[in-house]
Parts: C-alpha cells; sequence; structure tokens
C-alpha cells in the first residue's frame, strides 16, 4: 500500500473503477482516502482480491513520461 499512496502522491497513476458502460471513472480522493478505500473494501471482500475487485490504477501522463525515462536508461 505505501508504493501505491507514493505512486499516487506523485501523480504517477490514477485510481478509479469501471462503470456499467466500461467507462473508467476516476476517484476524486486524496491519496490518503484512496488508500483507506481500497483496504476497507478488502476487508469486507474476505477473500483475496481478484483484478478489478476493488481498485483499478491507470498511468497518468506523468506516469508515462517517468516510464519512458526509465526504459531509456536501461
Amino acid at each position: 500500500m505505501s508504493v501505491i499512496q507514493e505512486m499516487l502522491n506523485k501523480d504517477l497513476i490514477k485510481a478509479g473503477m469501471f462503470d456499467e458502460e466500461a467507462e473508467f471513472k476516476v476517484w476524486d480522493l486524496s491519496p490518503q482516502a484512496i488508500i483507506a478505500r481500497i483496504k476497507s473494501k478488502w476487508d469486507t471482500l474476505g477473500r483475496k482480491p481478484n483484478i478489478g475487485d476493488l481498485v483499478w490504477f491507470d498511468i497518468t501522463e506523468k506516469g508515462n513520461r517517468e516510464a519512458e525515462k526509465l526504459l531509456k536508461s536501461k
């Protein structure tokens, strides 16, 4: 969770879920509130989550730029 929070704090990813029309809806919450929401949903799930059970992450433009820099430096 600390890695996710750091990535959210640095605006490298955004968190949200897909709606009924398969459109990604970003959660308009602080990184701390997103982490709290994930933890709460995980606690009530009662099992290990599968992809898409709790949250979906999408990379931001800033995240794309940072990833490209990392790839070029290798």
